[in-house]
């Protein structure tokens, strides 16, 4: 394999510094532990990412399940009314 067959490393990583320009980094010109930490780092983001997507879908999933237990709880409950004269009869 030449090296005008090779699949080129275009990721950076960009650095967000307080009160200055962001500073830019080839990951490509990193040596060998910086693009170990790199993947690294890459791979916990995602990991973020697919947490927090299945957090959303199992509070979607409760939500619903919510919904329909209160649903099924309606007709077994007593009616304002009904309940408040039974109090008073009491």
């Amino acid at each position: 394999m030449t090296n005008e067959n090779a699949i080129k490393d275009t990721r950076v990583l960009t650095l967000q510094n307080e009160g200055k320009e962001n500073t830019t980094h080839k990951i490509s010109e990193m040596n060998k532990d910086g693009q170990l930490l790199y993947a690294k780092l890459e791979a916990l983001a995602k990991e973020s990412q697919e947490i927090q997507a299945n957090v959303q879908f199992k509070l979607e999933q409760n939500e619903i399940l919510q919904k329909h237990y209160l649903t099924e709880l309606q007709p077994h409950l007593v009616p304002a009314e009904k309940a408040t004269d039974e109090k008073n009869e009491a």
